[in-house]
């Protein structure tokens, strides 16, 4: 069950990366040409990764971004507009799709945690993150 819901949020990441690509080439003006590509371009992921990097920047400044992994996930920023891994780790033993999979192969940043110890958020904050994301 929890591989499944893995590669479901694997899946979710990947189809929301390729929509960032989408939306900046549409303000550059590029419109439709840039859903037609198969793959995109070195220069459009480099933007996409810079984009998240500000955006991460911003949100722990805010208060509202405190991963768990170093480096830290996308996956919260993506659906949630936040991170909240590292206080749900340390309170309930959880974390998010993509900070779980980190713990497991030893970028865990939580001093104390064990990481055979760390779970997957419930299926119920899943649709959250989820849903969140639809609106």
């Amino acid at each position: 069950m929890n591989r499944a819901i893995f590669i479901v949020a694997t899946a979710f990441v990947t189809a929301m990366v390729a929509y960032c690509f989408i939306t900046i080439a549409w303000r550059d003006g590029t419109k439709g040409e840039a859903v037609a590509q198969t793959s995109p371009s070195f220069n459009t992921v480099k933007q996409v990764r810079i984009l998240l990097k500000r955006a991460k920047r911003e949100l722990t400044k805010a208060g509202k971004y405190e991963c768990c992994i170093e480096p830290g996930c996308d996956f919260c920023v993506l659906t949630l507009g936040e991170c909240p891994c590292a206080e749900t780790l340390k309170k309930q033993g959880i974390a998010c799709p993509e900070c779980t999979g980190g713990w497991r192969v030893g970028h865990g940043s939580v001093h104390g945690v064990e990481p055979s110890q760390v779970k997957m958020w419930t299926e119920d904050r899943l649709k959250k993150a989820y849903g969140a994301r639809a609106k």
